[in-house]
């Protein structure tokens, strides 16, 4: 199941998805970036090639939150873009 589609500079996007068997997704303008395996949550890295020129790190964490639902993370070259 899909839990968020984030769009970057108009036409970039990271698609976050989870299953219920704990496995994790992370795509990234419709390629798969990272998948995982995790029931408490995992933390995917992956580089991409922006504006043909500019290498980009990505972090997206994903996490239980206290009331029992699903959060996560992204930062971009480590500044954040959505903190949960």
């Amino acid at each position: 199941m899909r839990l968020a589609k984030l769009f970057l500079n108009g036409n970039n996007t990271i698609e976050i998805h989870n299953s219920w068997l704990g496995k994790e997704t992370i795509k990234y303008n419709g390629e798969i970036m990272s998948q995982k395996s995790s029931f408490w949550g995992a933390t995917h890295d992956f580089v991409v090639r922006e504006n043909e020129e500019e290498l980009v790190d990505y972090s997206v964490s994903l996490k239980f939150n206290c009331m029992g639902g699903i959060a996560y993370d992204i930062y971009r070259n480590g500044e954040p873009i959505i903190v949960s």
